[in-house]
């Protein structure tokens, strides 16, 4: 299975009012029951909750998954084999844990236009906190010792090209500006009145300003492409630079020149040997490690096995204090405790023996147990009757007497991996031993003492190449540290200057607007331009950053964690840029002013960044509040979130936008899990009867005030596969699920009948069945007709029963004529 994410045991019990906690919180109404929920890796899954759920909301599943402490979640973490978990099955159960992994976001953030940040801003922020990982990988020693030089003289061009870019535009925005800003005060000194004349010359201030903005970030996204190609390219290991292959010419040739002095002190036979040893040693260690991962791996698993049936028992107890002792369901609740407590039994007594079973193996042995587990309770347990008058002592001794697990054949696959290994290890000491009682003559060799002096020379000749190497590089650098230091102190200068004479301008033309009589309203919006253009100046964080790597360049400055971060962000920044493909402008615009697309990739963005991995999405709550585009959107979600390795899970109400978007839906009413499965599966067979009668008829709600029968066996109900099926399930009773199958079976024939002259009449009997009445009578759905029409229903019952019993005197007075 492709299993990411598992939610387990959820349950929370009705909240029941007294006089000591009247005004308190009235959460839960109904018993809250979900059994299991899974998360697959690269499907998109859909949660039905109704929109007008008070009770089941998905802030309560998130919550109480996070707080109660029986709730069990398990992550899956992705190994290089994504089609296997089970094999590999590094997992955690942490909830710290997994709570950095997934997040929730709310459609109504994109709706509602209340969000003044800028992109331009918040994603570097964002880039920086990315870097934590990247960092703890990069080893900034053998940076300094073997790209350093490199690196910096490969950069020194980009430097100086894109500095001299911005100098370029900050010059000519200057000429642009005090133009503008000439031609704008004369109509505002000499109170001009044309207002149409004066919004034009505003637009062309704004006009000036917002190119030289969109021309200004454009020069830093290119200098932020090519300085991730250059740093990729210069520290890329599948191309080393000749300074690192010298350095493996002289570890390998040491290595040699090592195994040739062995030779010449004692002879090559006794070598041979030695390596033989080193050989088995090294057998031995990796059989040592192979016990001692797989010991590691085996507790882990069992233990979380073990830790998650005392949850489940603990939750089973919490739902038998809800029932009352002669309660039927209480002896069913019994049944359940005592069979977790023999499944945990297993666990605990063969504990130690399992431990050299592989995680794919336990599992399969966790499967095994409950799949037996629910084979005696189907073979025994099925009728409640039959069982709900014994004591609970007779029902732990009948489960005590009857149950039987083979564990035998796991726990010989054990022993026998344990044996195998030991026995590795023995037959490695033992081989040592017999090579170590092993005597050699030392036979002296002059052709050994000349190769072992002419492979000295050769390691000595290339120390020289090395260090004459990195005395080039050095020197190269230094030979133009002047000049380099000269010029791109010279770029960063001009660009602080301009930076300065742009705020001097600005700030003067600010002054003399204010003392202008001319209408307010474009005092203000040549203000709020201005400001706008400043704040941009002050808080342009690129143009710090280009300050810093010039120090950097231009000096014999030392790499540092800081820089590195600044690395690393500006390669984050630059490949988010290259994926989310949104013009200059969106980066520079308000959140608020986007479009819908754009808005969702940079969201995603965001949660990409913080390494978020599961994105719970919660849809429009109210069905009212659709917004334009919605199509589109869930579109570029749904692309953006398989581009950036984001598993989405989408909680809505919409039938029509599971059916066309996603792979997996869950359905919910407002206490419970109803049904789960693939979108296909699911919406074409569906068994469970709300939600059969949902996808007939989507305008309905199945919220609590509908339908609380189905909230009330929430002890004895669990998930059926739907004909064998892993991928549709059911939450109901196995009795339940046997009579809503047969249901179903009978429609079906009646549809094929209803195309027939027969089908007709039955077709008449059934049109006054309301669906909107389901109910429960002994553990069978049946129908409730509507109230007004039970009367009309009722007289055609009765005048068939008359016609029928007319009928039946005529032909019984036909039959005695004839026989008299």
């Amino acid at each position: 299975m492709n299993e990411l994410l598992i939610i387990e045991n959820i349950f929370v019990p009705k909240k029941k009012k007294s006089i000591f906690n009247w005004n308190k919180s009235n959460w839960p109404q109904w018993n809250l029951s979900v059994p299991k929920l899974i998360i697959y890796n690269n499907e998109n899954t859909a949660f039905y909750i109704p929109y007008d759920n008070k009770n089941l909301t998905f802030p309560h599943i998130e919550k109480q998954s996070m707080l109660d402490d029986n709730v069990i979640l398990t992550y899956f973490e992705k190994s290089q084999n994504a089609n296997n978990y089970h094999n590999s099955y590094e997992f955690t159960n942490r909830k710290k844990d997994i709570l950095h992994k997934i997040d929730y976001f709310d459609i109504q953030e994109i709706v509602e236009q209340n969000d003044l940040s800028k992109a331009w801003y918040w994603l570097w922020k964002d880039c920086l906190k990315a870097t934590k990982q990247q960092i703890k990988k990069t080893n900034i020693e053998v940076f300094i010792n073997h790209f350093e030089f490199l690196f910096k003289n490969s950069i020194y061009n980009l430097l100086k090209h894109s500095g001299t870019e911005i100098i370029d535009l900050n010059n000519q925005f200057v000429k642009d500006f005090l133009n503008a800003k000439k031609s704008l005060l004369e109509y505002f000194q000499q109170n001009y009145t044309n207002n149409s004349e004066i919004s034009n010359k505003i637009s062309d201030l704004q006009e000036i300003i917002l190119t030289y903005k969109e021309d200004l970030i454009e020069i830093y996204f290119n200098f932020f492409k090519s300085f991730k190609d250059i740093y990729l390219s210069v520290t890329a290991s599948d191309k080393p630079n000749m300074t690192l292959q010298l350095e493996r010419k002289i570890r390998d040739l040491n290595v040699q020149l090592k195994y040739m002095k062995k030779i010449n002190d004692t002879s090559i036979t006794k070598v041979e040997n030695d390596l033989k040893i080193r050989d088995l040693n090294w057998e031995i260690e990796y059989y040592k490690k192979h016990i001692k991962h797989l010991n590691k791996q085996a507790k882990k698993l069992i233990n979380a096995i073990v830790l998650n049936l005392k949850k489940e028992i603990k939750t089973l107890n919490l739902k038998k204090q809800q029932l009352e002792n002669n309660n039927e369901e209480y002896f069913d609740a019994i049944k359940d405790i005592q069979l977790k407590k023999f499944e945990l039994k297993i666990w605990n007594k063969n504990y130690k023996k399992l431990l050299y079973l592989t995680n794919s193996e336990i599992w399969n042995l966790n499967l095994s147990i409950k799949s037996e587990i629910n084979l005696f309770v189907n073979n025994n347990f099925l009728n409640l009757h039959g069982y709900s008058d014994f004591s609970i002592r007779e029902i732990k001794n009948f489960i005590k007497q009857e149950f039987d697990f083979d564990i035998a054949s796991y726990l010989n696959h054990s022993k026998k991996k344990c044996d195998f290994v030991n026995q590795q290890i023995t037959n490695a000491s033992n081989g040592i031993s017999e090579i170590k009682r092993l005597k050699f003559n030392h036979l002296s060799s002059y052709t050994n003492s000349v190769s072992t002096h002419e492979f000295q020379e050769k390691i000595h000749q290339t120390n020289a190449e090395l260090n004459w190497t990195h005395f080039a590089e050095e020197r190269l650098f230094k030979s133009r540290l002047l000049s380099k230091e000269f010029k791109l102190k010279r770029v960063s200068t001009n660009i602080k200057d301009n930076q300065n004479e742009i705020l001097t301008f600005s700030k003067s033309l600010l002054n003399k607007i204010a003392k202008s009589k001319v209408d307010s309203i474009f005092i203000n919006q040549v203000s709020e331009v201005i400001f706008d253009l400043r704040d941009f100046i002050k808080n342009n964080w690129g143009s710090n950053l280009l300050a810093e790597l010039i120090s950097y360049t231009s000096t014999n400055e030392k790499l540092t964690t800081k820089l590195l971060k600044k690395f690393w962000a500006i390669i984050n920044f630059a490949n988010t840029y290259q994926d989310l493909s949104i013009p200059q402008y969106a980066y520079l615009e308000t959140f608020n002013e986007l479009d819908s697309a754009d808005k969702a990739k940079l969201k995603l963005a965001k949660y990409r960044l913080a390494g978020i991995e599961i994105l719970f999405i919660q849809d429009i709550l109210d069905k009212k509040d659709e917004f334009e585009n919605k199509n589109e959107f869930l579109r570029v979600l749904l692309k953006l979130t398989s581009s950036q390795n984001i598993n989405c899970v989408f909680i809505t109400s919409n039938l029509e936008t599971i059916r066309q978007n996603f792979d997996r839906v869950y359905f919910f009413d407002d206490s419970q899990l109803l049904e789960a499965g693939l979108v296909s599966e699911v919406f074409e067979n569906a068994v469970h009867p709300l939600v059969k009668t949902l996808i007939k008829n989507p305008d309905i709600s199945l919220n609590y005030q509908r339908n609380p029968d189905f909230s009330e066996s929430f002890v004895k109900e669990t998930l059926h596969k739907v004909d064998s099926n892993e991928n549709h399930v059911v939450y109901s009773t196995l009795k339940q699920l046997q009579g809503w199958l047969h249901l179903s079976k009978t429609s079906d024939k009646v549809n094929s009948l209803s195309d027939t002259e027969d089908g007709k009449s039955f077709e008449e009997k059934q049109k006054f069945i309301n669906e909107n009445y389901v109910s429960i009578l002994n553990e069978q759905q049946i129908n409730l007709t509507e109230p007004e029409q039970f009367t009309d229903l009722n007289n055609i019952i009765l005048t068939k029963v008359e016609q029928f019993t007319v009928e039946t005197k005529n032909s019984d007075t036909n039959l005695i004529e004839k026989l008299y």
